[in-house]
């Protein structure tokens, strides 16, 4: 019995012990409200949530992590978000501004891979027609490319003209919704009395007033 009390008493202080914290981490997560931020680690942006930061933080499934290299998102992370929405919201603006800057630097590269993936699939054709290897899917390859390239030009193309005949068409649109409501109407200016003399027209006579008797 006796070698028994030391083992009942570490028992006893031990659960003296995790019955407080586990009441106080109970209260924090009831207490302390979720919170969602962003965290650039390894080059990639994530969304991250959790009440207590890094001690119970863990990333988010909502957004998978984006690439971002060196790019600065200082003022995103510096943030902390109520809801998942308005986190999401938050990136959005940041978002489209990249995929603008980054389709600047990728369409002079295009341009360039362009022209050298149509030199090898004129390569890649003449080989497979004198019978030296066959290419097939390397060629179906290079044309799915050069195909998509085409595509791309010519939605960049229209999406330009649009532009430009929407701001030169404004105004022929302004005449003609004003042609449709018909011409507009003269203010019709009071005439002066200018008397005898003038221009041969006549004063304007006035009814002398009744007299009262």
């Amino acid at each position: 019995m006796a070698e028994n009390e030391p083992t009942k008493s570490l028992i006893g202080r031990g659960v003296i012990i995790v019955v407080p914290l586990v009441i106080i981490v109970m209260l924090v997560l009831i207490l302390f409200p979720t919170r969602y931020y962003y965290k650039v680690s390894d080059g990639q942006l994530s969304l991250w949530v959790g009440k207590l930061g890094w001690l119970d933080s863990q990333q988010s499934k909502a957004l998978d992590p984006i690439p971002v290299g060196s790019a600065d998102f200082a003022q995103l992370t510096q943030q902390s978000f109520e809801t998942e929405s308005e986190a999401l919201s938050a990136i959005g603006s940041l978002i489209t501004t990249r995929i603008e800057e980054e389709k600047e630097k990728v369409y002079p590269l295009e341009k360039q891979l362009a022209d050298v993936y149509k030199e090898l699939l004129g390569y890649l054709k003449a080989a497979q027609k004198i019978g030296l290897q066959e290419n097939g899917d390397e060629i179906a390859a290079v044309e799915g490319w050069l195909n998509h390239y085409q595509v791309r030009l010519q939605q960049e193309h229209t999406a330009r003209s649009q532009r430009v005949t929407g701001s030169e068409t404004f105004p022929y649109e302004m005449v003609s919704r004003s042609a449709e409501k018909g011409p507009a109407k003269a203010v019709e200016q009071p005439k002066e009395d200018h008397g005898a003399g003038h221009g041969g027209e006549k004063p304007v006579q006035h009814e002398p007033k009744a007299e009262h008797k």
